[in-house]
């Protein structure tokens, strides 16, 4: 099939440095095969904009070594059952050193109880934040295939490339 810019239409193992496109996964083979200067002009305009787009990498993750403790605990006491139960052994340890007034549990009972199901917890969201990492670097260092336009922009041919997914320059 041929185009009205005067492209051509073609399996991929026949377009080999001029494809301005790749398959995506499960779809048939097949790209368009454009005119090289064009391909060229048109990056050389976006290379003078690429530096101001942000990077590509992916982070979804929502702790770091320093912040995971403060921000773990913080989103545990956002928590209402939390908060109430940690005032709980608050007050019971008071009534325990202070005659304010008679307390016939000990503190310690309630206190492990709870620092029991806060560990829990947090060990919980740090195991879901360490899968999180995981998953966002085998993304950010898969491979994808990028077009670059001639190193001398004298319209030579346009070379396909494979880099890691989060050295991509947007634009």
């Amino acid at each position: 099939m041929i185009f009205p810019d005067g492209s051509r239409e073609v399996p991929f193992g026949a377009a080999t440095h001029h494809c301005a496109s790749t398959p995506a996964p499960g779809s048939p083979r097949r790209g368009i095969l454009r005119p090289a200067r064009a391909i060229g002009d048109a990056l050389g305009s976006i290379r003078s904009i690429a530096p101001k787009r942000p990077e590509n990498a992916i982070y979804t993750a929502k702790y770091n070594l320093l912040t995971f403790l403060p921000r773990a605990l913080f989103e545990q006491f956002r928590k209402s059952a939390n908060v109430y139960f940690g005032v709980m052994v608050l007050l019971m340890a008071l009534g325990e050193r202070t005659p304010l007034f008679v307390n016939r549990i000990p503190a310690y009972t309630t206190g492990c109880v709870f620092c029991t199901m806060m560990m829990a917890s947090v060990a919980i969201a740090g195991f879901d934040d360490f899968r999180r990492h995981r998953a966002d670097s085998t993304v950010n260092h898969q491979t994808a295939r990028v077009v670059a336009p001639p190193p001398d922009d004298a319209g030579g041919p346009v070379r396909v490339r494979q880099v890691r997914w989060k050295s991509i320059k947007v634009g």
